[in-house]
């Protein structure tokens, strides 16, 4: 029997949530196919994707005072390597600070390159870099291939020629590969998108087999 003082302060009833059964019975959402997969003909237009070069533009400013462009490397040549026996190259090879002097990069600076580079269109060439953060883990069959790990992760602003394209070859995929160098083999093309004063691209690799 309830005390005086229960009658005079009755403990008010506290009723247990009950499950959202809708939100139980609704079923998960598909996964999205991954936005990473872009033929060659959309890299060539600076598709917007995860790794849009837009975005890499964005990362932080870092001004470099103007200079005159002049021909540092007049001639350079390249071993060939591997099973393809592409022709080793490095971004320091297709620097065009190192190269011809040139910062800014204007619009018409394929006209500038010298022999040497020119003559890499076309050709299988292998090179060593870092893998710019992709949305998707797996089943990635496109990506940036990056010059250094700052790039990839500490907001350092590349410049166009820090960073390639890269298509993989039909029917090939690989995995995200975070913070490591690794290996790219593919057919080198000078492929120039320049839109509204903005460098979108310089360099694509088409057909391309990662090496992790």
């Amino acid at each position: 029997m309830p005390s005086t003082a229960e009658k005079a302060n009755p403990v008010p009833k506290v009723e247990s949530p009950q499950p959202d059964t809708a939100a139980l019975e609704k079923p998960s959402s598909p996964v999205a196919p991954s936005e990473d997969v872009v033929p060659a003909s959309m890299a060539r237009m600076g598709a917007r994707t995860p790794t849009d070069p837009r975005s890499l533009n964005q990362a932080r400013f870092e001004p470099v005072e103007p200079r005159e462009p002049e021909l540092l490397i007049p001639n350079k040549e390249f071993r060939s390597e591997g099973a393809e026996n592409a022709l080793r190259v490095t971004f320091d090879d297709i620097d065009l600070l190192k190269v011809l002097n040139m910062e800014p990069v204007p619009e018409d600076a394929v006209k500038q390159f010298p022999d040497w580079l020119s003559q890499l269109e076309g050709k299988r060439v292998r090179i060593r870099g870092f893998m710019f953060p992709t949305l998707s883990q797996t089943g990635i069959t496109y990506f940036q291939h990056v010059r250094d790990n700052e790039i990839c992760c500490f907001g350092r602003t590349p410049k166009v020629y820090d960073r390639i394209s890269t298509v993989l070859r039909e029917g090939e995929t690989t995995n995200y590969i975070q913070g490591r160098p690794f290996d790219v083999v593919g057919t080198f093309r000078i492929d120039p998108v320049y839109e509204d004063g903005e460098w979108l691209q310089l360099y694509l690799l088409e057909d391309a087999i990662v090496f992790p």
